[in-house]
C-alpha cells in the first residue's frame, strides 16, 4: 500500500484553491511517501518497489513494525540498499508470514 493523497502542483500553478488544498493535505500528513510491506518468508531479503515512488539513492527509509512478529525481529532488520525507485530490507530468513512494517521515506 502506498499513499497517493497529495496533489502534485505544477511549478507555475496559480489556482489558489489547489495550492491551499495541497498545503493542507501536507499539514495533515497526507503525503505520498509511505506504504506497508510484509517481509518475504524463507528468504533473507525483501525488495520494496512502490509504484510511482520518488525514492532515490539519497533517500532515508524509516521502518516501523506493525505486528508483534515484526517488532520481535527489529534488532536484526535493516535497510540494506536504497536505489532509484526501490529499497531492499535485509532480515533473518524465517517461515513467518506476518512480519509487517509501515515504511516512509524522506529525501
Amino acid at each position: 500500500m502506498t499513499g497517493t493523497l497529495t496533489q502534485k502542483l505544477a511549478p507555475g500553478e496559480t489556482n489558489l484553491r489547489r495550492i491551499i488544498n495541497t498545503i493542507n493535505r501536507v499539514i495533515e500528513g497526507r503525503t505520498d511517501n509511505y506504504g506497508q510491506v510484509t517481509l518475504a518468508a524463507s528468504t533473507a531479503r525483501t525488495v520494496v518497489t512502490p509504484s510511482g515512488a520518488r525514492i532515490s539513492e539519497n533517500s532515508a527509509i524509516h521502518l516501523t513494525p506493525r505486528t508483534a512478529s515484526a517488532a520481535a525481529g527489529l534488532a536484526s532488520i535493516y535497510v540494506e540498499t536504497v536505489a532509484n525507485g526501490s529499497f531492499t530490507i535485509a532480515h533473518p530468513s524465517s517461515s513467518a508470514t506476518d512480519r509487517t512494517f509501515d515504511y516512509s521515506w524522506t529525501g
